[in-house]
């Protein structure tokens, strides 16, 4: 028996609206099968076996069983497709308890950017605070995840050298390599052997590459003032506080990977990347990019607040493992004004929905593989946006209660007004 994503009663929701076939198999051969995992399946064969044997049918016992979970299946094929965003796909608004307010807790970029992917995966993780399993890593290679944060514990311990007085340049850099490849070494396991060698020696490679794109920083006038300043948590600065033109007040923290600084007062911040970068093009259209890029507006935003000197801040993107080492956007493509409003736009939008307590899923673009937001997504497997992804998503796209969001993730002309509660 052939089974598709979504479990036993969506099956049977499938059979009792489209009687023909269930993936392409005939109700009447999947009738037969013998082959029943659970008493789930065993309905479907029954109820398929009726449907099959009576052209023109009644209605099966099963249909009217609330305990047989099919009255729900044909409830859930009928409404998750529908034009209105109901309980099955993410609408929570009924629940007796909606999820807390945004404005009472403490807001990070990453968590913000989950929403304006996918509101559904940020459901997931951040209201019901599912955590994803824990999966077996590949001790044959370095994992990207992995390779981040080596090289991130690189950068932080030579920018700490170097404010310390340490010189700019390879020495510095190989001293703070070898001791977190020594650290890592001692206390990470599986990191030993031909591989790690391999990888650490590619990263060593990539990072003195980079060197010479730190040097044109220096050429610039700026110099290194703050690695891994945290604000927002116990043991470091205060929170940033973001009010927004509503009056709703929302606080953020989190930890910039670096600030540089220059004689006249005027602020840099860097956020390193380890993965491949955007195209530049994409921050001068839209400098928080629909959502999915929020650190740079928040950091720049941060250091302006915990500086206070009235000096314009810019910041940058430091993809420091890309061929070219690029800096995106470049300074004169920041606009700090720009990205406020922006980031006003994407919060408001984070902030209706969740008090409203509606979370539409949002698969993305079709792209090799599947779709762009479910690739990697921890909660692939318990999404009920699972079968048919991009039909259910398109059918929520105009529901006014979440068409504020849509207007966002697809960059659509946004009226605010029309958007529902």
């Amino acid at each position: 028996m052939r089974r598709r994503p979504g479990g036993a009663l969506v099956q049977a929701g499938d059979l009792l609206r489209n009687p023909g076939s269930v993936d392409g198999v005939s109700v009447a051969e999947y009738g037969r099968s013998s082959d029943f995992a659970d008493v789930h399946e065993y309905d479907i064969a029954s109820v398929t076996r009726h449907v099959a044997l009576q052209p023109e049918r009644t209605r099966h016992f099963l249909e009217s069983d609330s305990d047989s979970g099919v009255p729900a299946a044909r409830e859930l094929e009928r409404e998750r497709f529908g034009s209105v965003l109901t309980k099955w796909p993410g609408n929570v608004s009924t629940a007796n308890k909606l999820p807390p307010a945004i404005s009472g807790q403490m807001l990070s970029a990453s968590r913000v950017e989950a929403f304006a992917r996918c509101p559904l995966k940020y459901f997931f993780s951040y209201v019901l605070a599912i955590e994803a399993p824990v999966e077996e890593q590949d001790t044959y290679y370095l994992p990207p995840d992995r390779r981040g944060t080596l090289v991130h514990a690189v950068l932080e311990e030579y920018l700490k050298s170097r404010i310390a007085g340490a010189d700019a340049g390879s020495k510095t850099l190989d001293e703070a390599m070898s001791k977190i490849i020594a650290e890592w070494e001692t206390k990470e396991p599986g990191v030993k052997g031909r591989v790690w060698e391999i990888e650490t020696r590619e990263i060593r490679r990539l990072l003195n590459r980079w060197l010479a794109v730190e040097a044109e920083l220096e050429q610039g006038g700026w110099e290194p003032e703050a690695a891994e300043l945290a604000f927002g948590r116990e043991d470091g600065e205060p929170a940033l506080d973001v009010p927004l033109s509503d009056g709703t007040a929302l606080q953020f923290g989190g930890v910039i990977d670096r600030v540089e600084r220059r004689a006249d007062g005027s602020y840099y911040v860097l956020d390193y990347k380890t993965g491949r970068p955007p195209a530049a093009k994409v921050f001068r259209e839209d400098p928080v990019n629909r959502g999915k890029n929020l650190q740079l507006a928040l950091y720049s935003r941060a250091v302006e607040q915990l500086r206070g000197n009235g000096k314009p801040v810019v910041a940058g993107y430091w993809h420091v493992l890309d061929r070219k080492q690029t800096i995106t956007p470049d300074v004169a493509d920041f606009d700090p004004g720009d990205a406020a409003e922006r980031l006003d736009s994407v919060l408001h939008v984070l902030v209706e929905l969740n008090g409203s307590g509606k979370f539409p899923p949002n698969p993305g673009n079709r792209v090799q593989g599947g779709f762009e937001n479910c690739r990697y997504c921890d909660y692939d497997s318990v999404c009920p946006a699972s079968v048919n992804r991009g039909r259910m998503s398109a059918a929520h796209k105009d529901d006014p209660n979440v068409k504020t969001y849509f207007d966002l993730a697809e960059n659509r002309p946004a009226n605010r007004n029309e958007g529902g509660s």
